[in-house]
């Protein structure tokens, strides 16, 4: 699984996002998701 991670300028704050690129013998979501690092692990928000 490859995962791409960049961050966006949103509201003038820094955003990280994630997204699946490529999935061996999957069909994968093509979504780009907002996600935080926190205290209890990473946090993807829909």
């Amino acid at each position: 699984m490859i995962i791409g991670l960049r961050y966006e300028i949103e509201n003038g704050k820094i955003e990280k996002r994630l997204a699946i690129i490529k999935a061996r013998g999957s069909n994968h979501s093509r979504k780009i998701y907002r996600y935080e690092i926190t205290s209890k692990g990473v946090e993807i928000y829909e």
